[in-house]
């Protein structure tokens, strides 16, 4: 009798999960895939992944299924103000982009000659694309990490070759007067050091399609991306679709996840496309997907100011990613909580083990540091993250 006392309040649990809201089963469903495939915590289990297919075929064809994009505010570098922008842009939560806005910064040259020579040594990471022609494969399949240095890079790039740079962090930390080159203070959050959690570059070949950009991927930060040289297509999908990527840990010092579903599979999602040139900035809030691919400039552009010929074979951007805690939980409680629990992921070094258990511990701490104040800089070095390579390998972090 008493289990037939159950059968009424667990009818009615299932009932409201099933016709309750397509974003609550999103977020459901989306909890068991972190879970159990996201390689967070256990191996995955190869034999739910066919279930985890169906149920997205499922939802994808659901009634309720909302047709999500981004949220797009568009400024020309003259009538950028600061701080109406941020205002517009809803506190991190949406899309901004500056067109001009870094034109004559100290970086355009960046790419030169002169410019490899001298840093030429800096050793970093890159993806060499094994298969830059093909649209249908999964991000792990399509790159093979390997260390390099950034005269190879360059090298490999004015050959031709499908070579991009994973993110090259260190090229600040050994080289730190660079990062006044970048200029961060006209974005109007105060200088490199007060606006920038991580600071990196982007280096790879132009006109090169997929090959010259990175797959989709998210991170727990807001990031602005300042393109240098080259013409790159940022394509960012809503994080209400996160279930169809089928995120997983793209890394221990990662922040983020990223996608191991098919290319192909993910080409009906709605997207939000913008095309940066020299000069253009972006920003996008925290876990908005994102793949990027260097493309022809829209027009016969002439070169720019501070540029060479070479520039027209080089894709630079720089990425300057800093945290937004409350954004981050807003924007997706999901990917929010399962990033930070059960892993190092960037909390201090100093902190308890017991913290890395914690739901929303790292989150916390960025808030408490963010009303004090007290933010690590990109180039704190017990800060994993902050400088990836150097701080993550002191906390035992392997790459």
């Amino acid at each position: 009798m008493a289990n037939a006392k159950l059968i009424v309040p667990a009818t009615f649990v299932l009932l409201a999960f099933y016709f309750g809201t397509w974003r609550l089963r999103q977020m459901f469903w989306l909890s068991q895939w972190l879970m159990l495939e996201a390689n967070l915590y256990m191996k995955p289990w190869p034999s739910a992944h066919p279930f985890f297919s169906m149920i997205a075929r499922l939802e994808w064809h659901a009634p309720d299924r909302p047709a999500v994009v981004p949220p797009l505010h568009e400024f020309n570098a003259s009538d950028f103000d600061a701080s109406k922008a941020y205002d517009i842009a809803k506190g991190n939560t949406e899309v901004l982009v500056v067109r001009g806005l870094f034109d004559d910064a100290p970086s355009r040259s960046w790419g030169n000659e002169e410019f490899v020579r001298k840093y030429g040594r800096t050793k970093m990471v890159i993806n060499n694309g094994t298969g830059a022609n093909s649209m249908s494969h999964r991000h792990q399949e399509f790159y093979k990490i390997v260390d390099s240095n950034l005269q190879t890079l360059d090298e490999s790039i004015h050959r031709g070759d499908s070579v991009v740079s994973y993110g090259i962090d260190e090229i600040f930390t050994q080289n730190p007067e660079l990062a006044d080159e970048v200029d961060v203070d006209r974005l109007g959050r105060g200088n490199h050091r007060q606006a920038c959690r991580q600071l990196g570059m982007l280096y790879g070949r132009a006109r090169a399609g997929q090959a010259g950009g990175l797959m989709y991927h998210n991170a727990i930060s807001s990031n602005y991306l300042m393109q240098v040289s080259g013409y790159k297509l940022v394509r960012l999908v809503s994080n209400a679709y996160s279930l169809y990527f089928f995120p997983v840990s793209g890394g221990e010092f990662d922040s983020g996840f990223i996608a191991s579903a098919k290319w192909d599979d993910l080409e009906e999602l709605p997207t939000l496309d913008v095309v940066l040139g020299p000069g253009d900035v972006l920003l996008f809030p925290p876990w908005l997907w994102h793949s990027t691919k260097t493309v022809d400039p829209p027009s016969i552009q002439p070169i720019p100011t501070g540029q060479t010929d070479r520039h027209a074979n080089l894709s630079i951007g720089i990425t300057c990613r800093f945290p937004t805690p409350t954004a981050a939980v807003k924007n997706d409680l999901m990917l929010s909580l399962f990033r930070t629990v059960g892993g190092k992921h960037g909390i201090p070094s100093g902190s308890s083990k017991w913290a890395r258990f914690v739901p929303l511990y790292s989150q916390f701490l960025d808030y408490v540091n963010e009303v004090r104040g007290t933010m690590p800089p990109w180039d704190d070095t017990n800060d994993c993250w902050s400088s990836k390579r150097t701080a993550c390998r002191k906390q035992g972090v392997n790459q």
